[in-house]
């Protein structure tokens, strides 16, 4: 970001010789990088009181709404951090190409998976800092990329409103929806609302949308899907003007059938089938965006799970499915049947289960949760962990059931023990990232 668009901020003051150009906006001095502008954010903590710490990571200068004179860095005296930050970041992202992934699960794995296939042409949200302040970060370090891939979440109402505005996509992708985060609305109508705004910003603009199959579900997305392309598995994409329909060959080959593809085969590495649903959905807007097919097979084959997020860990010898970022009922249900699919031929019983609550289910929490215990039903020969006083519920059912050795803790520490002495088999760990499932594999 160039600091001559700092001068359109009215009534700011400058302190000390400010670099032509910063990296970007960081809040965390923890993990600023040297050249980051330092944004003095007052949250729960001050951010005032880390600008030393900022000062000796090398940051380039700090914004603030109070001078620090005893510091040496440029400081850019505003009224307001983060409504400064916001406005640098909108006139940041003109020239570039936005496009927005939102939806209840697989934001992650296909922004990666379009960074990845559309190359050094393109920046990305990273990790996962997909609320308001993690577009703005992510917006402020756009350079000289032409296109910026932006991953947008939200768990309250409202929270689209502010995302909504900072981007104005011009391509915008939704994967599909499921009751995750409902708790923080007063029902699902009203989460459905939520998601669905983006949609309508990009199409009032007559700007580019793809959908899954799954947003059908709900009468906001369904009376919107004509003006979209639609991705999905079953044949009733079919009947949509533009459409991807994709459909598995074995278990590393994908069959893209559609308005961008004439039956096209892909090779893949090792993915659920949530993640093939992604890479159709990636594929067909690297295609609208002109990529062609050979270049995106040869750059999907270089994708890998981000870390938490369904990565191969090994643990005293024992191959460990792990995936504790998030556990949504479409994605854990994905990750079990692709863990179970990838070992049926040389399944010889005995693995284990951690299983962490999927939380802000609402209303919706306990049914969720017996559905994930029918999962397991006809199992031999198999430990389950609970964990989570969601699973509860999955422990009653579960534990009535012969031939399963199901056991239930409401934290992780006091599951620790007992896995790591009991484990047996292959392993798979996922759960909710608030109960820090990452801990039952620490020795």
């Amino acid at each position: 970001m160039k600091t001559t668009i700092f001068h359109r901020i009215p009534n700011a003051s400058f302190y000390g010789n400010f670099p032509e150009e910063i990296n970007g906006f960081w809040n965390d001095t923890r993990t600023l990088q040297p050249g980051d502008c330092f944004l003095a954010l007052s949250a729960q903590r001050d951010g005032h009181d880390f600008l030393r710490d900022a000062e000796k990571k090398y940051a380039s200068c700090v914004i603030v709404n109070r001078i620090d004179t005893g510091l040496s860095l440029p400081q850019l005296r505003v009224d307001n951090v983060l409504e400064t930050a916001k406005k640098l970041a909108k006139f940041n992202r003109k020239h570039h190409t936005i496009i927005a992934i939102s939806g209840s699960y697989g934001k992650t794995s296909t922004k990666d998976m379009l960074q990845l296939i559309l190359g050094n042409i393109a920046c990305a949200t990273p990790e996962n800092l997909n609320n308001e302040l993690g577009v703005i970060l992510t917006l402020s370090r756009i350079k000289s990329e032409k296109f910026a891939i932006i991953e947008c979440g939200i768990d309250h109402p409202s929270e689209m409103d502010s995302l909504v505005d900072l981007l104005h996509p011009d391509i915008s992708m939704t994967t599909g929806i499921t009751p995750v985060h409902v708790a923080n609305f007063k029902n699902l109508d009203q989460l459905v609302e939520e998601k669905c705004k983006i949609l309508r910003d990009t199409l009032s603009r007559n700007a580019v949308a793809s959908i899954g199959e799954t947003c059908l579900r709900y009468p906001q997305f369904r009376c919107l899907a004509h003006r979209c392309t639609l991705v999905g598995q079953s044949q009733d994409v079919q009947g949509f003007q533009n459409f991807t329909q994709f459909q598995t060959i074995g278990k590393n080959q994908i069959r893209l059938q559609g308005s961008y593809f004439r039956g096209i085969i892909f090779t893949l590495p090792e993915m659920s089938l949530g993640q093939k649903e992604n890479f159709a959905h990636t594929t067909t807007v690297a295609k609208i965006l002109g990529l062609n097919e050979d270049v995106i097979q040869q750059r999907i084959l270089q994708w890998q799970p981000s870390k938490a997020r369904g990565e191969i860990r090994y643990f005293r010898g024992h191959r460990v499915y792990f995936d504790a970022y998030n556990a949504n009922p479409m994605a854990m249900e994905d990750a079990l049947r692709h863990f179970d699919a990838q070992h049926s031929s040389d399944h010889t019983g005995g693995d284990t289960y951690v299983l962490g609550g999927m939380v802000e289910l609402g209303e919706f929490s306990e049914q969720y949760h017996r559905r994930l215990a029918q999962y397991f039903h006809g199992k031999c020969g198999d430990l389950i962990i609970a964990i989570g006083v969601e699973m509860e519920i999955f422990y009653e059912i579960l534990r009535k059931q012969n031939g399963i050795e199901v056991v239930y803790f409401e934290e992780v520490g006091a599951a620790k023990d007992y896995f790591q002495k009991k484990c047996r088999g292959r392993i798979f760990v996922k759960g909710s990232h608030g109960y820090h499932l990452e801990q039952i594999l620490a020795e």
